[in-house]
């Protein structure tokens, strides 16, 4: 079949990550057509964008350095995918990098053979209070006869005032909170479990919301690499109880993630331990991609050396 695809990504500081991104996406699918697309958010100034000239990438402008950080990101996001002319296009984070022989020929025929409309990772459940059970937009794919391009759309479920579309929290109570009982809906209203609901607001949220519960398309998510235990391990005996007893929509820990792959891939590929705050993901029984998540705790890390750790990582890898 056709393995054109177009990669979309924003880079924002990320020229050391996105570069790595494309030699290795290039060496684990040597028979596949692509294209990438990026748009250059760094400021003017700084010392790692991504030059206009730089070699097998279309660079675009990036957006409007005065918005809200989410429409930052968000709306040159929405530039890179107005670009794309193939049928299958991914959307990808500069620092998540998949280490599957291979995957675009594999995933466009898994797709197309069932119909999927989008095929992406979760957020990963250590990042609590996000979404869950759905792409993000960390790394997911489209396939456009299925979901039109017109659709994609990662801004955030608020205004560029920074204020939410709901205007009273009555109306978010019962509408915004996505819960998936009638149970989990009147128990948030209880003054004891009212701060455990989640209005969800981040990037992606817009997708969401309206996607989520559809039946019109079908999607599909990764595994993530996680421990279960160790999470509930490090609740009070009043949150372990409540996280048994509660609906998932109203637990800190979510219960409908696989819990098969508590061992990582990672820490495999060197005698050093990977920073915790690094993401792992499988699919189909084997390991599919990592992501540094260098927006986590980012005041603590230095981007130039996880660049080189996810360098030297990668080539272990493979």
């Amino acid at each position: 079949m056709d393995q054109s695809l177009t990669i979309c990504s924003v880079s924002y500081e990320s020229a050391e990550f996105l570069k790595l991104n494309k030699n290795i996406t290039s060496k684990m699918n040597p028979s596949a057509l692509i294209q990438w697309v990026v748009a250059e958010n760094s400021p003017e100034t700084s010392s790692m964008r991504l030059s206009f000239e730089e070699r097998g990438m279309k660079i675009l402008q990036g957006s409007d350095e005065n918005l809200p950080p989410t429409y930052h990101h968000t709306l040159a996001l929405k530039a890179c995918i107005d670009a794309a002319d193939s049928r299958f296009l991914a959307v990808i984070d500069p620092d998540l990098f998949i280490i599957r022989k291979n995957w675009i020929a594999e995933v466009m025929k898994h797709m197309t053979e069932n119909n999927i409309a989008i095929l992406g990772v979760p957020w990963h459940p250590k990042s609590k209070g996000k979404y869950r059970y759905f792409p993000a937009v960390h790394f997911c794919v489209f396939d456009t006869k299925h979901f039109s391009k017109s659709l994609i759309d990662f801004r955030p479920d608020f205004d560029f005032t920074g204020q939410t579309s709901v205007e009273t929290e009555d109306t978010r109570s019962r509408e915004n909170y996505f819960f998936k009982s009638q149970a989990a809906s009147w128990l948030s209203l209880l003054p004891l479990l009212k701060h455990r609901r989640m209005f969800y607001t981040d990037t992606g949220s817009r997708l969401y919301k309206r996607w989520v519960d559809s039946k019109l398309l079908r999607y599909e998510i990764l595994d993530p690499v996680w421990n279960p235990d160790i999470e509930r391990a490090k609740l009070s005996l009043c949150g372990k109880i409540l996280q048994k007893l509660l609906p998932d929509e109203l637990c800190y820990i979510p219960k409908g993630y696989s819990d098969k792959y508590h061992d990582g891939f990672l820490n495999e590929a060197l005698l050093e331990e990977v920073s915790e705050d690094w993401e792992q993901f499988m699919w189909q029984g084997t390991p599919f991609c990592f992501h540094v998540r260098l927006n986590r705790r980012r005041k603590f890390r230095d981007k130039h050396s996880e660049a080189e750790l996810a360098s030297r990582v990668i080539g272990e890898l493979l």
